[in-house]
């Protein structure tokens, strides 16, 4: 045994790692998430050719090529708890974890995710400040990981702080949200690149419809999204 994997045994022993679901303690091999909570992620499987009511959230205020969600959102449920980590509790790197996660799995399913660039949501400077990092770009990073891309935080700028979204109707969330993004001029050969927009939930669809919008208005054209969850309103 190497002497870095002894240290990793001693220091589990002592201070165990657990799942962020269910508390189960992780052997040295496992990430984050037990096999057990991972075989049971509520998935929507959208990319399989089921409704895809994720796409449905933000028809009629924009149009995206694709549209992926991983698994399942309430606030009710266990897996709820993954968001919370990496969103409220500085878990970083559990985000590009999940992207990684959620890349592999479509790579299994045949689906390959060819982009040019993988935008993230942004945050606004100062909560963004507040928090210390953007979730987004490391969900973002976490794909670009598994299918290439490159993760551009220079296109999709937040020009204006919004209220938070959390408690707010749906048609609230858009009148907060709809001019609160703008993209960086766009050089002619860049208006043909393929884009992905990446965020952890999508509720009503109201932020990513937003993002869309900013960066047509800025002279891209092909556009798909990705996140991580659908919430279940």
């Amino acid at each position: 045994m190497k002497i870095r994997e002894v240290i990793s045994a001693i220091v589990d022993l002592f201070y165990p790692r657990l799942c962020v679901v269910c508390g189960t303690a992780l052997t040295s091999s496992e990430k984050h998430i037990c096999p057990s909570c991972i075989a049971s992620i509520p998935r929507t499987n959208f990319h399989t050719g089921l409704r895809n009511i994720a796409e449905e959230s933000f028809a009629g205020k924009a149009h995206a090529k694709s549209v992926y969600s991983w698994f399942f959102h309430s606030h009710d449920s266990e897996f709820a708890k993954l968001i919370y980590n990496f969103k409220y509790r500085g878990s970083y790197n559990l985000a590009e974890y999940l992207g990684e996660m959620y890349a592999k799995e479509l790579l299994a399913d045949n689906i390959t995710l060819n982009f040019d660039y993988i935008i993230p949501v942004p945050l606004h400077s100062k909560r963004k400040k507040s928090r210390g990092y953007n979730q987004s770009f490391y969900i973002a990073k976490g794909i670009s990981n598994v299918f290439g891309g490159v993760v551009r935080e220079d296109i999709l700028l937040r020009k204006s702080e919004t209220e938070s979204q959390t408690k707010k109707m749906r048609f609230d969330r858009w009148e907060n949200i709809k001019d609160a993004f703008e993209t960086t001029p766009t050089a002619l050969d860049e208006m043909e690149k393929e884009i992905l927009i990446v965020d952890d939930v999508t509720t009503t669809g109201a932020t990513i419809a937003a993002c869309i919008i900013s960066l047509r208005e800025g002279g891209y054209k092909n556009i798909s999204v990705l996140t991580l969850a659908y919430a279940n309103k």
